[in-house]
Formats: C-alpha cells, structure tokens, sequence
C-alpha cells in the first residue's frame, strides 16, 4: 500500500517525500494527459498552472484596492 510508510513507526533520522496529492490535476488534465504524461511533468505544468492562476488574482485584487499612499511607496516600504 502506498500509505503504508504512513503509519509505520517513525524514524527520525530518514527524511521521507511529502505525498503528492493528485485529486486536482483531474481538474486541470483529461485522462489521457494523466496517463500519458508522468507525474513529475504534470507537477512541472501544475505549478505554473498555479502560479498564474495566483498572479492573475493579485492583478484583480490591484484594481479593487483603493491605497492612501501610492502603491509604490508601500512595496518599497522597509516596514515589512
């Protein structure tokens, strides 16, 4: 079983990979990609996926917000 590592007794000593969760790339690849394609070019396309996804928000949330002082003077801020 692929979990099994899971609950066995844990090592310290040995670092183990995180389990990659695949139940959203069925929302970004068909089932032909998911089987043609391996898991480490999806993960490559999913997280470029994402992180577009996350630049396209950042550009909507840029419109909305209404800022006291200019933008520029808040990224260039050393408050943070």
């Amino acid at each position: 079983h692929p979990y099994a590592r899971l609950f066995a007794k844990k090592d310290n000593s040995v670092k183990h990979r995180r389990v990659w969760n695949h139940a959203l790339e069925k929302s970004i690849f068909d089932p032909i990609q998911l089987t043609s394609m391996g898991a480490p070019q999806r993960r490559k396309i999913y997280t470029a996926s994402l992180e577009a996804h996350i630049d396209c928000l950042h550009g909507k949330l840029l419109e909305y917000v209404k800022f006291f002082s200019p933008f520029e003077q808040l990224i260039n801020s050393s408050e943070f």
